[in-house]
């Protein structure tokens, strides 16, 4: 179960990011799908919702942020990763 306070961790996940470090909206949007990923789907418990998980926030991205960004691109061998190190 999700609540208020699960988006306004992804919010602060997106807050704490340095501002060099987002420069592009390309890397904004990089940062927004690790920043879900990170609160959302690390909870779910099967393969069935991880995939729809992902097929939500490609379509999220295509619709309202009207990023290029493919599935491969932000799923594939190369995840999206933030850190502070």
């Amino acid at each position: 179960m999700f609540n208020l306070r699960d988006v306004s961790k992804v919010i602060q996940g997106i807050l704490m990011a340095h501002p060099k470090s987002v420069q592009n909206a390309d890397s904004m949007h990089r940062l927004w799908v690790n920043e879900v990923s990170r609160v959302f789907c690390d909870r779910l418990i099967n393969k069935d919702d991880e995939k729809w998980f992902t097929n939500l926030v490609i379509d999220l991205l295509s619709k309202n942020f009207r990023s290029p960004l493919t599935f491969d691109d932000l799923f594939g061998e190369r995840k999206v990763m933030w850190s502070d190190i």
